[in-house]
Protein backbone atom coordinates (compact mmCIF):
# COMPACT_ATOMS: atom_id res chain seq x y z
CA UNK A 1 0.00 0.00 0.00
CA UNK A 2 3.12 2.41 -0.61
CA UNK A 3 1.89 4.14 -3.16
CA UNK A 4 -1.83 4.05 -1.99
CA UNK A 5 -0.45 6.05 1.46
CA UNK A 6 -0.04 9.32 -0.63
CA UNK A 7 -2.61 8.06 -3.31
CA UNK A 8 -4.82 8.58 -0.20
CA UNK A 9 -4.53 11.89 -0.22
CA UNK A 10 -6.99 12.24 -3.33
CA UNK A 11 -8.95 9.52 -1.16
CA UNK A 12 -7.24 6.89 -3.97
CA UNK A 13 -10.60 7.57 -5.45
CA UNK A 14 -9.56 7.58 -9.12
CA UNK A 15 -11.42 10.33 -9.72
CA UNK A 16 -9.12 13.21 -9.37
CA UNK A 17 -7.12 13.33 -12.74
CA UNK A 18 -10.70 15.22 -13.69
CA UNK A 19 -11.03 18.93 -14.42
CA UNK A 20 -11.84 21.93 -16.31
CA UNK A 21 -10.80 23.46 -19.58
CA UNK A 22 -8.09 26.07 -20.01
CA UNK A 23 -10.88 28.08 -21.03
CA UNK A 24 -13.13 28.24 -18.06
CA UNK A 25 -12.30 29.35 -14.63
CA UNK A 26 -12.37 26.48 -12.13
CA UNK A 27 -15.59 25.92 -10.28
CA UNK A 28 -17.16 28.95 -12.18
CA UNK A 29 -19.67 27.39 -14.06
CA UNK A 30 -23.05 28.93 -13.09
CA UNK A 31 -25.02 26.47 -13.40
CA UNK A 32 -24.13 22.25 -14.20
CA UNK A 33 -23.14 21.67 -18.08
CA UNK A 34 -24.29 19.11 -20.06
CA UNK A 35 -22.40 15.27 -20.57
CA UNK A 36 -21.02 16.24 -23.47
CA UNK A 37 -19.65 19.72 -22.54
CA UNK A 38 -18.32 17.63 -19.13
CA UNK A 39 -16.49 15.14 -20.95
CA UNK A 40 -15.10 18.06 -23.28
CA UNK A 41 -13.78 19.90 -20.07
CA UNK A 42 -12.38 16.59 -18.89
CA UNK A 43 -10.25 15.82 -21.98
CA UNK A 44 -8.68 19.35 -22.17
CA UNK A 45 -7.48 19.13 -18.50
CA UNK A 46 -6.16 15.80 -18.97
CA UNK A 47 -4.05 17.87 -22.36
CA UNK A 48 -2.79 19.74 -19.59
CA UNK A 49 0.44 19.70 -17.35
CA UNK A 50 0.02 19.18 -14.20
CA UNK A 51 1.42 21.48 -11.43
CA UNK A 52 5.10 20.18 -10.22
CA UNK A 53 6.91 21.85 -7.92
CA UNK A 54 6.81 23.95 -4.68
CA UNK A 55 3.30 25.80 -3.61
CA UNK A 56 2.63 26.90 -0.15
CA UNK A 57 5.45 24.14 1.61
CA UNK A 58 3.99 21.40 0.06
CA UNK A 59 6.36 19.34 -3.20
CA UNK A 60 3.88 18.31 -6.03
CA UNK A 61 5.67 15.13 -7.38
CA UNK A 62 5.39 13.01 -10.67
CA UNK A 63 7.62 10.82 -9.36
CA UNK A 64 6.76 9.56 -6.36
CA UNK A 65 10.13 10.35 -3.71
CA UNK A 66 11.49 7.25 -1.21
CA UNK A 67 10.27 6.83 2.27
CA UNK A 68 13.37 8.41 3.35
CA UNK A 69 12.88 12.00 1.37
CA UNK A 70 9.10 11.71 2.69
CA UNK A 71 10.38 11.35 6.24
CA UNK A 72 8.11 8.17 7.01
CA UNK A 73 9.63 4.74 8.35
CA UNK A 74 10.08 1.97 5.74
CA UNK A 75 8.55 -1.13 6.62
CA UNK A 76 10.35 -4.59 6.45
CA UNK A 77 7.63 -6.14 5.07
CA UNK A 78 6.04 -6.37 1.46
CA UNK A 79 3.43 -3.68 2.18
CA UNK A 80 1.85 -2.15 4.86
CA UNK A 81 -0.46 -3.42 7.32
CA UNK A 82 -4.26 -2.61 8.35
CA UNK A 83 -3.72 -1.84 11.59
CA UNK A 84 -6.27 -2.96 14.04
CA UNK A 85 -9.17 0.09 15.35
CA UNK A 86 -7.71 -0.32 19.05
CA UNK A 87 -4.29 1.04 17.13
CA UNK A 88 -6.05 3.46 15.03
CA UNK A 89 -7.84 5.20 18.35
CA UNK A 90 -4.29 5.36 20.45
CA UNK A 91 -2.16 6.76 17.21
CA UNK A 92 -1.45 10.40 16.89
CA UNK A 93 -2.58 10.35 14.16
CA UNK A 94 -6.27 9.72 14.84
CA UNK A 95 -8.53 12.96 14.62
CA UNK A 96 -12.14 14.12 15.10
CA UNK A 97 -14.04 16.12 12.35
CA UNK A 98 -15.93 18.76 14.64
CA UNK A 99 -17.84 19.87 11.42
CA UNK A 100 -20.04 18.24 8.66
CA UNK A 101 -22.66 19.18 6.08
CA UNK A 102 -26.31 18.39 7.45
CA UNK A 103 -27.26 14.83 6.62
CA UNK A 104 -23.85 13.72 6.33
CA UNK A 105 -22.95 10.72 8.84
CA UNK A 106 -19.84 8.44 9.56
CA UNK A 107 -19.46 5.34 6.78
CA UNK A 108 -15.80 3.75 7.91
CA UNK A 109 -12.66 4.65 10.11
CA UNK A 110 -9.60 2.86 8.87
CA UNK A 111 -6.07 2.84 9.21
CA UNK A 112 -2.84 1.48 8.07
CA UNK A 113 0.25 0.57 9.91
CA UNK A 114 4.34 0.12 9.18
CA UNK A 115 5.46 -2.62 12.08
CA UNK A 116 3.77 -1.16 15.35
CA UNK A 117 3.72 2.66 13.79
CA UNK A 118 0.24 3.80 12.42
CA UNK A 119 1.53 5.89 9.46
CA UNK A 120 -2.19 6.31 7.86
CA UNK A 121 -5.70 7.30 9.61
CA UNK A 122 -8.78 7.63 7.10
CA UNK A 123 -12.44 8.23 7.85
CA UNK A 124 -15.25 8.65 5.41
CA UNK A 125 -18.40 9.87 5.30
CA UNK A 126 -22.09 10.02 3.23
CA UNK A 127 -24.13 12.46 2.67
CA UNK A 128 -28.14 11.55 2.23
CA UNK A 129 -28.39 12.73 -1.06
CA UNK A 130 -25.22 11.35 -2.13
CA UNK A 131 -22.95 13.65 -1.49
CA UNK A 132 -19.11 11.77 0.04
CA UNK A 133 -16.23 13.53 2.37
CA UNK A 134 -13.00 11.56 3.16
CA UNK A 135 -10.45 12.74 5.27
CA UNK A 136 -7.13 11.05 5.22
CA UNK A 137 -4.16 12.10 7.16
CA UNK A 138 -0.35 10.40 6.49
CA UNK A 139 2.59 11.09 8.50
CA UNK A 140 5.92 12.28 7.40
CA UNK A 141 6.19 15.64 5.05
CA UNK A 142 3.89 17.65 2.59
CA UNK A 143 4.57 16.05 -0.47
CA UNK A 144 1.57 15.23 -2.63
CA UNK A 145 1.15 13.99 -6.17
CA UNK A 146 0.78 16.18 -9.48
CA UNK A 147 -3.13 16.03 -10.26
CA UNK A 148 -3.92 19.45 -11.30
CA UNK A 149 -2.73 22.08 -13.53
CA UNK A 150 -1.54 25.32 -11.10
CA UNK A 151 -4.67 27.46 -11.75
CA UNK A 152 -6.24 24.38 -9.77
CA UNK A 153 -4.45 24.88 -7.07
CA UNK A 154 -5.32 28.03 -4.36
CA UNK A 155 -2.79 28.58 -1.65
CA UNK A 156 -3.72 29.60 1.84
CA UNK A 157 -4.72 28.59 5.45
CA UNK A 158 -7.40 26.36 6.46
CA UNK A 159 -8.21 26.27 10.25
CA UNK A 160 -4.15 27.61 11.30
CA UNK A 161 -2.55 25.16 8.80
CA UNK A 162 -1.21 25.99 5.52
CA UNK A 163 -3.17 24.19 3.00
CA UNK A 164 -3.51 23.73 -0.73
CA UNK A 165 -7.00 23.92 -2.17
CA UNK A 166 -7.68 21.60 -5.30
CA UNK A 167 -10.65 23.14 -6.93
CA UNK A 168 -13.62 21.66 -8.39
CA UNK A 169 -14.76 21.14 -12.14
CA UNK A 170 -17.94 22.19 -11.68
CA UNK A 171 -19.86 22.97 -8.62
CA UNK A 172 -20.43 19.38 -6.72
CA UNK A 173 -17.43 17.80 -8.59
CA UNK A 174 -14.58 16.95 -6.24
CA UNK A 175 -12.63 19.13 -3.91
CA UNK A 176 -9.53 18.86 -2.37
CA UNK A 177 -7.58 20.90 0.57
CA UNK A 178 -4.44 19.42 1.54
CA UNK A 179 -3.13 20.86 4.92
CA UNK A 180 0.17 20.28 6.66
CA UNK A 181 1.30 20.30 10.48
CA UNK A 182 4.45 19.91 11.11
CA UNK A 183 4.38 15.92 11.22
CA UNK A 184 1.52 14.73 8.66
CA UNK A 185 -0.20 15.49 6.11
CA UNK A 186 -4.09 16.09 5.73
CA UNK A 187 -6.27 15.62 2.56
CA UNK A 188 -10.24 16.97 2.47
CA UNK A 189 -11.71 15.41 -0.22
CA UNK A 190 -15.35 16.35 -0.95
CA UNK A 191 -17.62 15.56 -3.43
CA UNK A 192 -21.69 17.11 -3.79
CA UNK A 193 -20.80 20.10 -1.48
CA UNK A 194 -19.40 23.12 -2.15
CA UNK A 195 -15.36 24.07 -2.07
CA UNK A 196 -16.85 26.50 0.72
CA UNK A 197 -18.21 23.56 2.62
CA UNK A 198 -15.37 21.62 1.87
CA UNK A 199 -13.06 24.27 3.75
CA UNK A 200 -15.31 24.31 6.55
CA UNK A 201 -14.78 20.97 7.08
CA UNK A 202 -10.99 20.34 6.68
CA UNK A 203 -10.87 24.00 9.33
CA UNK A 204 -12.65 21.70 12.02
CA UNK A 205 -10.23 18.51 11.85
CA UNK A 206 -8.29 18.01 15.15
Amino acid sequence: MRRSTLAGLVLAVGLLALGLGADTAPGSASQPPSPEEVDRRYREFNARPRFVGELNGFTFYEREPDAAARGIPVCAGPVERYATAAELEASPLNFSVGYLPAGFRPLEATATACGDQVVTVTRTFGGSRGGFVGIVRVAGRPFVQAIAPRDYLQAGVVGGRPAVTRLPIVPGHWTTVWMRDGRSVWAVSCMGISPQECGKVAAAVR
